[in-house]
């Protein structure tokens, strides 16, 4: 079933404190995770059988101060850390041999009492930055290259106010930013683009998440918006367009106790998941951009209290959550929805190359010819749709070429025309959509040129 699998073993060196942040590289080949006590970062190999390999070497020039934030970029090649003390973000070249080399601080530098969250573009060309609300602004953005930092963007001409920013994301096509923070309206976007920098402040969602924005995310599709926020019910999520917030999805029907802390999509934006300070940790669900929440997973076992943030990885097997008990940090197989099998290609002769040698219930059978994908397991076909009225014909399915026989005379066939439907199925995945066909079976006096059409 979807939801959490089996906990991987802690990493043999756990982060020496509380972890604020956790993030997966695109190539899941490695977890990092943000922490309170020097080095302030931690970064593993990652194995989607074995789990945590041995802990990388420390940077050399560790960051300054308490970790929040971390994120690699989409490349895999550079990993950035925000933190308590300036310059407030440090960012290192990224490879499989772990850190390398510290790039130059960002010039500007932010001025700020203290990183606390980080977002690269997909297209790693900008790189943004939150901050404690003691100093404005309290978001950065620069221009993102192999070199390093760029030129910082002008800051945008409406700012979310005296607030914390605790959670930043980009949309993955790079055409918006958005912002949680402490104060109203919680959440904040704002259209992006690459040469210009930040646009005019889209307008407000009607309804405003209940409380302090915590975190926030896009589905990968960018038709979505989720925000965690401090008050009851914890996640808040919206349809999104280019025109901005839609109509508020109705709350999650079970939520947790706890101020939702950091708020993630799987990358197919099928699945979402909340980490929170509480015994249980995280909540996660199903998710349509169509219809909202679906019904809660069953939480994990064990569970993963006090969870601070939480990240799954790009190909949907694993989920992390960073937190401030135990092992500090915290990673369980991830199991997501299989696609129900479809069928596809499909074609219907008489077994003589269509010839029609014989009438009445003793012709031979047609044989029909499809392509399965998805692994399918099984096939039937029906006089109704979904699989409503007579069988026709059952068995099993295959990945690829399938090759079947329908009898002339089998159960729920008639003489004269009509339209079956053909679907497949599997154990994980369900049963697909219909495949429709029409025969047209004459008893007296079969015709080869009107007796097949696939539709």
């Amino acid at each position: 079933m979807p939801g959490f699998g089996t906990k991987y073993p802690d990493p043999g060196v756990s982060p020496a404190s509380a972890s604020e942040s956790v993030a997966f590289t695109n190539a899941g080949d490695a977890i990092a995770a943000a922490h309170f006590t020097s080095p302030y970062v931690t970064a593993w190999p990652w194995n989607q059988v074995t789990g945590f390999g041995t802990k990388f070497t420390n940077p050399s020039t560790i960051p300054t101060g308490i970790g929040r934030g971390v994120a690699f970029a989409t490349a895999n090649n550079v990993i950035a850390v925000a933190h308590d003390t300036a310059p407030y973000i440090s960012a290192y070249a990224w490879s499989g041999s772990g850190f390398g080399t510290k790039f130059a601080d960002p010039s500007p530098a932010i001025a700020a009492f203290g990183g606390r969250a980080v977002a690269f573009t997909s297209a790693a060309d900008a790189i943004a930055i939150t901050a404690f609300y003691f100093t404005r602004p309290e978001l950065h953005v620069y221009k993102w290259s192999g070199s390093g930092f760029g030129t910082k963007y002008a800051n945008p001409a409406t700012q979310v106010g005296s607030s914390t920013i605790d959670g930043v994301a980009f949309t993955i096509s790079g055409d918006a930013i958005a912002v949680a923070h402490d104060d109203s309206p919680f959440l904040s976007v704002y259209p992006w683009n690459y040469v210009t920098g930040f646009g005019t402040k889209f307008t407000n969602p009607g309804m405003l998440p209940a409380g302090a924005g915590l975190g926030t995310a896009f589905t990968p599709a960018g038709d979505a918006i989720a925000c965690a926020h401090s008050t009851t019910p914890f996640v808040t999520a919206y349809p999104w367009s280019g025109s901005g917030f839609g109509t508020k999805y109705t709350a999650p029907a079970t939520i947790s106790t706890l101020a939702g802390q950091s708020v993630a999509f799987t990358a197919t934006g099928d699945q979402i998941a909340t980490a929170h300070i509480t015994a249980t940790g995280v909540m996660a669900y199903p998710f349509s951009s169509a219809t909202g929440f679906g019904a809660q997973y069953a939480d994990p076992s064990p569970l993963a209290p006090s969870a601070h943030a939480v990240a799954f990885t790009a190909a949907r097997d694993a989920i992390a959550l960073a937190q401030g008990t135990g092992a500090n940090i915290i990673v369980y197989g991830w199991i997501s929805p299989v696609p129900a099998p479809s069928c596809s290609a499909l074609s219907v002769v008489y077994t003589t190359a269509g010839s029609f040698t014989r009438t009445g219930p003793n012709n031979t059978p047609w044989i029909f010819s499809f392509t399965g994908t998805d692994n399918p397991e099984n096939y039937q076909v029906w006089t109704g749709v979904n699989r409503t009225g007579t069988m026709v014909a059952s068995g099993t399915a295959v990945n690829g070429a399938n090759v079947k026989n329908i009898a002339y005379n089998a159960s729920g066939l008639i003489n004269g025309s009509q339209t079956l439907y053909l679907s497949l199925d599997s154990t994980l995945g369900g049963i697909g959509t219909d495949c429709n066909f029409s025969l047209k079976r004459d008893d007296n006096n079969p015709d080869a040129s009107t007796s097949i059409n696939v539709v």
